[in-house]
């Protein structure tokens, strides 16, 4: 008896030693298997966060760069025609005779208002491209240095007018008037001796011509030259 007794006693013990462990590895599973949730769980809650917020960046970012070009487009539309001269600024020339007062203030303007030059570089730019266009026409010119003041002052003068925009008076209305009859006169940059100088009577009659206003082509000159050249 006693013999059957222990046999039943161990078997006991390892049954439920058995069930003991079973139940520990349940719960370690199960444990396991919550971690895992929860952290594929946090997981792909932090991808959705990180997603919306880029989506969101993307989107603040495409509707301020639309913003800002509809801004910039507006105000380039608003400096399009320059107040007095009823043109646009342009880059150049246009190459076919000598510049004019205003054609010479339209380059400046491009270079300091839309290329955003200084004064001082934006003559130096303008003057490069004045001094080209008559040296094309073989007319001798005054210092380099002098022509690029002479560009800053007819800004300064076109600048005082601007100032008093608003200004209905006679006085104010008269000096408008006298300016923008001065724009489409040539923008005098010959030699004071220009006229003396040893240079072809053709080159002398194209340059007077251009006195009252840049009304000659340039190809009209060059057709010359290359007749005299034959």
């Amino acid at each position: 008896m006693v013999v059957v007794v222990v046999v039943v006693v161990v078997v006991m013990v390892v049954v439920v030693v058995v069930v003991v462990v079973v139940v520990v590895v349940v719960m370690v599973v199960v444990v396991v298997v919550v971690v895992v949730v929860v952290v594929v769980v946090v997981v792909v809650v932090v991808v959705v966060m990180v997603v919306v917020v880029v989506v969101v960046v993307v989107v603040v970012v495409v509707v301020v760069a639309v913003v800002m070009s509809n801004v910039m487009a507006c105000e380039r539309r608003s400096t399009d025609v320059v107040w007095l001269l009823e043109k646009s600024p342009t880059s150049s020339f246009p190459g076919n005779r000598l510049p004019s007062r205003s054609e010479v203030l339209q380059v400046f303007l491009f270079h300091h208002k839309i290329q955003k030059e200084v004064l001082f570089a934006a003559a130096v730019s303008t003057a490069e491209k004045v001094l080209e266009v008559w040296r094309r026409a073989n007319i001798p010119t005054s210092d380099v240095s002098w022509v690029k003041k002479k560009i800053p002052k007819l800004y300064e003068e076109y600048g005082a007018l601007a100032k008093s925009k608003s200004r209905k008076t006679e006085t104010e209305e008269m000096k408008r008037c006298i300016f923008r009859d001065s724009l489409e006169d040539m923008f005098d940059i010959a030699h004071s001796k220009a006229m003396e100088a040893k240079i072809p009577e053709e080159d002398k009659a194209f340059l007077e011509a251009q006195e009252g206003g840049p009304a000659e082509l340039l190809d009209g000159w060059r057709g010359r030259e290359a007749e005299a050249s034959d």
